[in-house]
């Protein structure tokens, strides 16, 4: 018992719950009689065995409480306590390990992150079949240097949703001129940072509608970024100024974010 307390934080935690698993190993029979958390298995069978996802038999609540599965198991995890109460998690563990005799450890709270992703993306009627079986590799993206395929993934999503999209070509002064005038800036600042940037300083996304304007100061708060819509040209401007840091993932869940929005407003419209 000594040797427990020399030992990580994470494995205090794993063997903790090693001895409740232990403790309320009657319960599993129960668990499953009543077909509980079955999205959450079908989840994790999917995972396990590189099967496709049919994404209408599950929701962002069930892979979220994968996530936080996964999440509390991974080493050097500052898992939230608030992301699902301990007797869910008790619960998916024992069904995962004794039931289904799935190695938890094998999978990353990053490979969960995706699948949500690709969850919100079928809800949008972006047909995700053609990302499989993408979404079912067990690997950490944090790991590797994944910008540039992120940033081709978000330009794919562009094209699904129709949206018009260019970069801001830093040697045509016309847009460098609107670019001053929108955000406020003068013309030798813009070239200073145009002579810095190692990649275009901004986007500017066109067919966007969006009649409610305060969904732009939030997201612009939410992702830290200047940006600016245009309501009578249905256009909105990004600009990438030197105190940016906008990593693709993130450029993705912002046009998720849009693209939501945008399915608001048509169905409100209805």
């Amino acid at each position: 018992m000594k040797l427990l307390f020399t030992y990580n934080h994470q494995k205090v935690r794993k063997y903790l719950l090693s001895l409740k698993i232990q403790k309320n190993a009657h319960l599993l029979h129960e668990l499953l009689a009543d077909k509980k958390h079955e999205e959450e298995i079908y989840i994790l069978d999917c995972l396990e065995h590189s099967r496709e996802i049919d994404f209408s038999k599950i929701s962002e609540r069930s892979i979220q409480q994968v996530m936080a599965t996964v999440s509390y198991l991974e080493e050097d995890s500052n898992f939230p306590i608030g992301l699902i109460d301990s007797k869910t998690l008790l619960e998916i563990i024992m069904i995962a390990e004794k039931s289904l005799d799935t190695d938890l450890s094998c999978f990353y709270t990053s490979q969960l992150y995706l699948m949500k992703i690709f969850m919100r993306m079928y809800r949008l009627g972006i047909p995700v079949k053609d990302y499989y079986p993408t979404y079912l590799e067990q690997d950490n993206f944090e790991e590797y240097d994944c910008e540039d395929s992120f940033k081709s993934w978000g330009d794919d999503l562009l094209q699904d949703m129709k949206l018009h999209h260019e970069e801001v070509d830093s040697e045509d002064k016309a847009t460098l001129i609107k670019y001053s005038n929108l955000f406020h800036i003068s013309m030798d600042e813009l070239n200073r940072i145009v002579e810095n940037a190692w990649s275009p300083i901004g986007e500017m996304f066109s067919n966007i509608k969006i009649e409610d304007q305060s969904f732009f100061h939030s997201i612009q708060n939410h992702f830290d970024i200047r940006m600016l819509y245009q309501a009578e040209e249905e256009k909105l401007y990004l600009f990438y100024d030197d105190d940016t840091y906008f990593p693709a993932i993130k450029r993705i869940e912002m046009l998720l974010r849009i693209f939501e929005e945008i399915q608001l407003t048509k169905n409100i419209s209805i």
